[in-house]
Formats: structure tokens, C-alpha cells, sequence
């Protein structure tokens, strides 16, 4: 039986509420003593890891906030800008656009150019994401086109450091990859399509064993899902 691992990504307010919310059961539940060699954080990593990405980073300080003193004594982030976070709301769209248009022969400005029309960018304010992106989804997606590297990094370190933590039994992990996002805001569903064409390049790039083994959860109205439901 192979060692499974998990990697949990939450995408926007909805998803990294939902994810924050899904570490701090396991840091509790799983992990409630240090061992002798390795602190509860040490040890959650040998087999779990989290990804934010999000545009309102009040999001991130109220995860931050709730779990300071809980969470390795307050020494460490909860949600660690190093390893775990993807901040969008850095990012500005509409300076990135126009960034785009000046140089519009490189690839990723090709592919910005591409997803928003001349029309739809007259819409986008002149402003950063810091709250979020207010339900327009080319904003968020504006903005991952920026911080796409950022995010193939660090999905690309957590995927690495798990495989290589072999578990009793010395059998093959298997990574679990659990993608938490709403269909309805902003960010999330701005860029999931793109979130997940990143998860497949990377897990094929350093895994290489067929597809990954992945649980997408949308938040969705009840309105859709009872139209839709047989």
C-alpha cells in the first residue's frame, strides 16, 4: 500500500477559509505532541502540506490572528508567506495589462492579451487586489498570470519534499492533491482552470506516474445545484 501524502491548495476567501480551517483539525487532531527529533509542524510536514492563494489578505491575518497562539507556540506563521502563501493582492491587473500591451510578443503577455479584451480591460480600476477582486474574474486571473512562477515553485517544493519522505514500510507515496475554491467570487474562480492545468505540469514534471490523484471542491450556490440535480 503506497504512503499517501496530501497537498490541500485553497483558492480565494471561500477555499483558503475552508483550507485554513482543514490544517488547524489536522495540526490538532493528528499532530497534538512534539515528538523526540521533531516539533508537530516537523512532523504534520513529513506528510502535509498547504497552499493559499488569495487576493484580501485580511483572509490570511485572521488565520494568522486566530491561531498565534496555538500554533507552535506563535514562533512560525499559520500560513507561512514563505512556503505557503500566494499573495495576488499585490498585484495590480491594470498596470499588468498595460505592461502586456507594451511588450505583447513575450509568452505570458501573449496569454494575457489573449484572455482579456481591449473592452473588458477598459473595466478593470487602476488599483492593486489588496480586498480582493470583487467578483471579476479576469482581475484574479490577471494577477496569477504574475505570480504563476511563484506558485509552480512552491507547489514544486512541497511535491518534492514529500516524495522523499519515505514512511514505515518503505513503500511508493502517492501525493493526494485537494483543491478547495468557490464558483461564484472573484478569485477562486477567476483562476481554478489555470490552478489546475499548473497541478497536472508539475506533477507530471516531477512525479511523472500518470495523473494526479485529485479532489476539486466547488462552493456553489444551492440555487444551481438544485436546477441541476437529478
Amino acid at each position: 500500500m503506497a504512503n499517501e501524502k496530501h497537498i490541500f491548495i485553497g483558492i480565494g476567501g471561500s477555499g483558503c477559509q475552508t483550507v485554513s480551517q482543514i490544517k488547524e483539525k489536522v495540526y490538532e487532531k493528528r499532530f497534538p505532541e512534539a515528538t523526540a527529533t521533531k516539533s508537530r509542524l516537523q512532523a504534520m510536514n513529513d506528510s502535509y502540506r498547504f497552499i493559499f492563494l488569495d487576493t484580501d489578505q485580511r483572509d490570511i491575518d485572521e488565520a494568522n490572528k486566530r491561531n498565534r497562539a496555538k500554533f507552535e507556540g506563535g514562533k512560525v506563521p499559520f500560513i507561512n508567506p514563505q512556503t505557503d502563501l500566494v499573495n495576488l493582492g499585490r498585484a495590480n491587473p491594470h498596470a499588468i495589462y498595460y505592461e502586456a500591451k507594451q511588450d505583447p510578443h513575450t509568452l505570458i503577455n501573449k496569454r494575457i492579451l489573449e484572455a482579456c479584451s481591449p473592452e473588458l480591460s477598459t473595466k478593470i480600476p487602476d488599483q492593486p487586489l489588496a480586498f480582493g477582486a470583487g467578483a471579476f474574474r479576469m482581475k484574479s486571473r490577471i494577477s496569477f498570470a504574475r505570480s504563476m512562477s511563484e506558485f509552480q515553485q512552491k507547489l514544486q517544493a512541497h511535491i518534492e519534499d514529500l516524495n522523499s519522505v519515505k514512511l514505515t514500510g518503505g513503500d511508493d507515496t502517492r501525493i493526494m492533491y485537494w483543491l478547495v475554491s468557490s464558483g461564484i467570487g472573484g478569485t477562486g474562480s477567476g483562476i481554478v482552470n489555470d490552478v489546475l492545468y499548473y497541478i497536472n505540469m508539475q506533477h507530471q514534471r516531477y512525479i511523472g506516474d500518470g495523473d494526479p490523484h485529485l479532489v476539486f471542491t466547488m462552493y456553489m450556490p444551492k440555487f444551481y445545484i438544485d436546477k441541476n440535480s437529478t
